[in-house]
């Protein structure tokens, strides 16, 4: 029998599948990294679940509010859950703007979804997950990397904003403000430095093991120069220095330039995420 399991806040359900999770650490890097923060905040307002066959962990879901739900699951019985799952989101009236994840099981979620709830799906996001362990081509381009300040703010958000436009099409420039003015005061963003500030990117959702590269950002006019490639090996670099057994990062899958790039320093593909939105 499949039982479906429902949390108030991180902790417990962390408690319950976290070390499931880090059997496959850097490719849950997100749904780790997400539920770990939110275990260190008093008002966790995010949305838990999960469900087993036998005590055995099938599913998971974690949902920040009013963003996708981010699953992952064991594949060995994956009809089952993801009918189990449906059958709860409708006698319940629950609905999410989307869900994110692993490809198969995403794709054949908004299968049954469709089947058994009338929900149709629209493909959103197709990205490749990257983990590196080392460091393989770290370019010879000039500068220095630094961390931003409070004093290199608004550049940081008009780079975010632009960032979130040409990555998720998404077009918030408030959100993107705020988002810079609480990564630079955690000390996450980072920049490269060469007679001017010309690339950004930063760290985010640290695991036990491991940190995720995101926001990588050359304005247009200084593309094609390195710096980009260069700031990535650096910060990844940097991290493995100081402990950490590796960086994951994700990219689109149709930017070939981007994907080699990070091949090219040592990351290696170790799986694909879709985000689909609900219609």
């Amino acid at each position: 029998m499949t039982q479906l399991t429902i949390y108030k806040g991180a902790s417990p359900f962390l408690k319950n599948v976290q070390e499931w999770l880090e059997e496959n650490e850097a490719l849950n890097s997100l749904l780790l990294g997400l539920a770990q923060d939110n275990a260190k905040k008093e008002n966790d307002s995010s949305f838990y679940l999960t469900l087993s066959t036998d005590h055995q962990l099938q599913f998971s879901g974690l949902q920040t509010p009013e963003r996708n739900l981010i699953v992952y699951a064991d594949h060995s019985n994956l009809e089952n859950t993801l009918s189990v799952l449906a059958d709860y989101l409708g006698k319940e009236k629950l609905t999410f703007p989307g869900m994110t994840g692993p490809k198969d099981l995403v794709l054949r979620a908004g299968e049954i979804f469709k089947n058994k709830l009338g929900w149709d799906d629209e493909l959103v996001h197709q990205h490749l997950v990257y983990q590196l362990e080392q460091v393989k081509h770290n370019p010879p381009i000039s500068g220095d990397l630094r961390l931003a300040t409070a004093a290199d703010l608004d550049l940081v958000a008009e780079w975010m904003h632009l960032f979130l436009i040409e990555a998720l099409q998404e077009d918030d420039k408030e959100a993107a403000r705020e988002n810079a003015a609480k990564k630079i005061n955690n000390k996450e963003v980072y920049l490269w430095v060469h007679n001017a500030v010309v690339s950004m990117t930063s760290i985010a959702r640290p695991t036990n093991n491991g940190i995720t590269i995101n926001y990588v950002y050359t304005p247009l006019a200084q593309r094609k120069k390195g710096y980009g490639t260069k700031i990535v090996a650096e910060l990844s670099g940097l991290m493995l220095k100081r402990g950490y057994r590796f960086c994951t990062l994700f990219t689109d899958v149709e930017n070939p330039t981007s994907n080699h790039i990070y091949q090219k320093i040592g990351y290696d593909i170790i799986g694909e995420f879709r985000s689909i939105a609900f219609t």
